[in-house]
Order: C-alpha cells, then sequence, then structure tokens
C-alpha cells in the first residue's frame, strides 16, 4: 500500500499556484508516495489539472472552528506526513489534532512586516516562496534540485500557443493596478495585435481587435485562455503565476509591491516592469485602495511607450 501526504494551501489564486512546482519535483522523486491537497472550496480547479494530485479536499473558507475540527477527524488521520504551505491559524490546529508528522514552511510575515515599515531584513527576504515551500518540504523528506527553475509551478505542460496577447489589467488593491491598460491595449490594438482582456472589474475600450472577456470566465476558463497565448501582461496577481504555470511568456507591472515579498515572477520567459527609483516601495504587504503618499508615482511614472517597446523586445526575444 502507498504512503500518503497532504499538501495544504488553503488561499489564494498565485500562492496555490505556485505550490504545484514543488508537488511536481516531489511527485518525481518519491513516486510511492499518495499525494493529496487541502485547500478553500472555489480553488480547487486551480490544481485539478495536475495529475500527480490524487485526491483534492476542500473546505468553506468561513466554516466555524467546530466544523474545521470534525472536518480534520473525519478526513486527515491516515497521512504518513502533511505540507502545511499555509502556515496560518487553521493550519495551526492541523498539528494539535491531526496525528501526521508535519513540516509548515516559513512565512516570515514579521520579517515582511519589519520591512515595509523600517526597511530592515531585506537580505533574509531574498527567497522565493517556492525556495520556501522546497524547505519544508526537504526538511522532512530529502528533494534534490539544480536550480530554482525546477521549482517553477506547472498547470499546464504543454499547450499550442495562438496569436493573441492575453491581458489581466485588474488586481486585489487599487495600488497595484497599472492605470494605463486601456491605452496600452488600444496601441497594441492598433498595430494589428488579437487582445484578450481578463479578469474581474471595468474595461471600456471598444475595439475590432479587442475581446473583452471581464467578468466572463471562471478560473478554468481562463487558465485555458492564459495558456493559449503568445503573452500575458498583467498586474502582481494570481493570474501572473497562472501564466508562468502555463509556460506562457509573461510581463508583469509592479507598482506598490517589491520583490522582498517572494511572489517575483523570477522563471524563465518571464519580466518586470517597476519604478525603481523610489524610496516608498513597497508601501503595503498586499498592496492599498490608495497611494499613501498621493501621488502613485510606482505606477504613474510607467509609460506607456515604455511599456510598448519592452513588449515588443521581450515578443522579440522569446520567438527567437
Amino acid at each position: 500500500m502507498n504512503k500518503k501526504v497532504l499538501f495544504v494551501r488553503f488561499s489564494s489564486i498565485g500562492d496555490i499556484v505556485l505550490t504545484t512546482g514543488i508537488i511536481n519535483i516531489f511527485y518525481k522523486q518519491y513516486p510511492n508516495y499518495e499525494i493529496h491537497f487541502l485547500t478553500s472550496k472555489g480553488y480547487e480547479d486551480l490544481i485539478s489539472l495536475r495529475p500527480e494530485i490524487k485526491k483534492i479536499l476542500s473546505i468553506k473558507r468561513k466554516s466555524s472552528f467546530f466544523e474545521y475540527l470534525k472536518f480534520i477527524q473525519d478526513n486527515i488521520n491516515d497521512y504518513d506526513y502533511i505540507f502545511d504551505l499555509h502556515s496560518n491559524l487553521r493550519t495551526f490546529f492541523l498539528k494539535i489534532f491531526s496525528p501526521s508528522e508535519i513540516s509548515s514552511y516559513k512565512k516570515d510575515s514579521f520579517k515582511r512586516r519589519m520591512f515595509v515599515k523600517f526597511r530592515l531584513f531585506k537580505n533574509s527576504l531574498e527567497k522565493h516562496v517556492v525556495e520556501k515551500y522546497f524547505e519544508a518540504v526537504n526538511k522532512i523528506l530529502p528533494l534534490k534540485i539544480n536550480t530554482i527553475e525546477d521549482l517553477r509551478p506547472t498547470l499546464i505542460k504543454k499547450n499550442k500557443k495562438e496569436n493573441i496577447i492575453v491581458i489581466h489589467p485588474f488586481a486585489s488593491k487599487t495600488t497595484k493596478e497599472w492605470p494605463y491598460f486601456e491605452e496600452i491595449a488600444s496601441k497594441l490594438a492598433n498595430k494589428g495585435e488579437a487582445i484578450t482582456i481578463i479578469g474581474n472589474g471595468n474595461f471600456n475600450i471598444k475595439h475590432k481587435n479587442i475581446y473583452n472577456l471581464t467578468n466572463k470566465t471562471t478560473i478554468k476558463e481562463m487558465i485555458k485562455i492564459i495558456a493559449k497565448a503568445k503573452l500575458l501582461i498583467t498586474t502582481d496577481s494570481g493570474p501572473m503565476h497562472i501564466g508562468i504555470g502555463c509556460n506562457t511568456p509573461t510581463i508583469a507591472i509592479f507598482g506598490s509591491t517589491t520583490h522582498e515579498f517572494g511572489f517575483y515572477p523570477i522563471f524563465t520567459n518571464s519580466q518586470v516592469i517597476e519604478n525603481k527609483n523610489l524610496n516608498c516601495r513597497p508601501c503595503h504587504i498586499h498592496g492599498l485602495s490608495k497611494c499613501p503618499k498621493k501621488h502613485f508615482k510606482c505606477m504613474t511614472d510607467i509609460n506607456i511607450d515604455e511599456v510598448y517597446e519592452k513588449i515588443k523586445i521581450f515578443l522579440k526575444n522569446v520567438e527567437k
């Protein structure tokens, strides 16, 4: 009988996508272990495409403590190991009520907040989240990797690309949204590029070369659209990580957040556009609803022509 392991990440889109890299490595090096995954309801489709994961468990995000405790008792009682890739209060209770050996990833929440507030711990925040996921697993079951590229998230391994540029202009916070996405979409469309807009929000430009799918796709549909694109242009958001996981060339425009938080797209065929000349970045771990300095230069100083030229160069390099 195969041994069983449980990977745990409740949310959100990007964080869950990033777990697929370590799961892929684990599956290759420990094929005798059956892999299960625990997440919140609504996120199952993010990992349902991965054949390495034999079973997906999910629970309502707002379930009560007693509902959660019963869920643990009913479902999480026979795993050899549990890899906690979330490190929150819910996973803390797993350590109390589950008999399995559990290893948690180092979240560094305190250091991140001290970095935002006082610019402390910069050097110790250089690790990407996928490296921290790796360390959590490696503490219990040793793994071998050559480079960080081995930990690249993988949603769809191979997919035929189409001559379409996908743009995701939205984010969880306003300070993570570049205000000129409509203009760059129009500029690219005027140059003959086929553009598809995805995500949830308002996008008001109408053009014969722009196909607007805002507020119209499920997570699984969005993954398939991104997987077929020749280029994804996005914010620091979940779809950015989906692009990496689909091996789609990805350009991410960063504003209020920076690479010290560990969610930078550092893999091949990805690039970040950002304003590095501001000492007020980052202003918050997750971004804010408005610029605390009232100038929003982290985004407004990134002009349309600059982004357009970088898109052209990036596409040329990817197509070589």
